[in-house]
């Protein structure tokens, strides 16, 4: 890389194969609606247990190409703990059955996150493609207890995240970075050039604010605010391969959300869904992935929706619903692909009742 990272070598990175848990048939078998005149199918890609925290089973918060899905579902051996899984050609597959979330996936299957393994006392960052899991390790220091999380992964193997209070990388070898700037605390999106987007700490002048960066290998840019006040809150989530960055932002004195798209020097309020029921309470949004085409997902108004052509679409106006017009229900969308797939996070109803899963929607025709 260059000057701007300062560099350590995977000495110190354990590599060591974990417990690796696969089930050829997830205790919830996924199931797909579809209606004439919908925009989405919508398939519930299963849980590995229910339920951890009342009604959650499983969330989905990656996606790639090939609308392979990465996220975190309830152990099969213990309910109230979260495990990250992959889920790949309709089977859902424990990465580890210890305590973490999968975080990202790039076009190889390659899968990111993070697991707290047994004898570590913080989190580590892990790797994982066709059952091979790899603790990708932390950077020294903090207090003697080293963490790193896994945020992203880009499709050259890449993993952009945080470790030791520090935005950090590691490349596909194993060998690890911290970018220098020290107030660059977290990396969240990380695109096909490397190019990187996370969270700068608070800094005078502005010691409350928290603004977003973009490192594109050779300098740091601050990110805009929406209002141009420099104590607003900017929180980049993705980047794609143009370098638009989505994410949340905060305007007036931090009293109104939006999800924003920033490209070319330029930071936009997407809106909200302006649901009727949120008239005089606020309307707010916020923005969570992007495509290569700028199509973006997030949430807004106690739903979801796909920003696209200018304008929002409430995907949970886009599928079929039951015949009581209620389920599913989309409770967050986090990912989406070229194809227009979304993964996300739906109510749904079935024997046991109620539960939050994982789900994937897929577009009724190729371009939604």
């Amino acid at each position: 890389m260059t000057s701007d990272f300062v560099c350590t070598r995977r000495a110190l990175v354990a590599c060591a194969a974990a417990f690796v848990l696969t089930v050829a048939t997830p205790v919830f078998k996924p199931v797909t609606l579809r209606a004439s005149g919908t925009m989405y199918t919508v398939t519930d890609l299963g849980a590995l247990n229910c339920c951890y925290e009342w009604v959650y089973a499983s969330e989905a918060l990656a996606i790639n190409a090939h609308g392979d899905v990465a996220g975190y579902t309830s152990s099969p051996t213990d309910p109230s703990r979260t495990i990250p899984f992959v889920y790949q050609n309709g089977t859902m597959t424990a990465i580890s059955d210890n305590y973490g979330w999968a975080t990202g996936i790039n076009d190889s299957g390659e899968v990111t996150g993070f697991v707290l393994l047994p004898g570590q006392p913080n989190v580590h960052a892990f790797r994982y493609l066709n059952g091979a899991f790899t603790d990708v390790g932390a950077l020294p220091g903090f207090s003697n207890e080293p963490y790193s999380i896994g945020w992203a992964i880009n499709n050259s193997g890449t993993i952009a995240g945080a470790s030791n209070g520090g935005a950090w990388i590691v490349d596909s070898t194993g060998d690890m970075w911290r970018i220098k700037r020290q107030s660059a605390y977290t990396a969240y999106g990380i695109n096909g050039a490397g190019d990187i987007v996370g969270m700068l700490a608070p800094v005078a002048p502005t010691p409350n604010a928290n603004h977003g960066f973009l490192f594109d290998g050779h300098a740091m840019f601050e990110l805009p605010t929406l209002d141009g006040d420099a104590s607003s809150v900017v929180v980049p989530n993705a980047i794609n391969s143009s370098r638009q960055v989505v994410g949340y932002a905060w305007r007036n004195a931090n009293s109104e959300e939006r999800a924003f798209l920033y490209e070319n020097g330029v930071i936009k309020d997407l809106g909200t869904l302006s649901d009727p029921r949120f008239d005089g309470f606020g309307h707010w949004s916020g923005a969570h992935a992007l495509n290569s085409f700028g199509h973006v997902v997030g949430i807004s108004d106690a739903s979801v929706f796909l920003y696209r052509d200018g304008g929002m679409i409430d995907l949970n106006h886009a599928i079929d619903k039951d015949p009581g017009g209620i389920w599913p229900y989309i409770y967050m969308a986090r990912a989406i692909n070229d194809a227009g797939q979304i993964a996300g996070t739906c109510y749904l109803d079935g024997p046991a009742g109620v539960t939050i899963r994982a789900c994937l929607l897929t577009p009724v025709t190729s371009n939604p």
